[in-house]
């Protein structure tokens, strides 16, 4: 039974080494692939931009909710007004 166990542990500690080694090998390689990816700034400026207005009126919207607004409506009432 001693033999069993000690065999269990090895293959145990030998499973979780190979799932660190991966992992760690996983993270370098996309890294080192993003990092070569184009960075197109006026792409992610235009995007930003077109989304920018979305972001405030979600807050806009929680804000209102937290004060006892019904969601719906008030979404209703910013889709309306936007």
């Amino acid at each position: 039974m001693i033999c069993y166990m000690k065999f269990s542990m090895n293959r145990l500690l030998n499973f979780f080494l190979f799932i660190v080694l991966f992992s760690l090998t996983a993270c370098k390689t996309s890294s080192n692939f993003a990092f070569y990816l184009p960075n197109e700034e006026n792409v992610i400026k235009t995007n930003m931009m077109q989304e920018l207005p979305f972001m405030g009126t979600e807050e806009i919207l929680m804000n209102a909710v937290l004060k006892g607004g019904d969601r719906q409506e008030l979404h209703e009432k910013i889709r309306v007004y936007s």
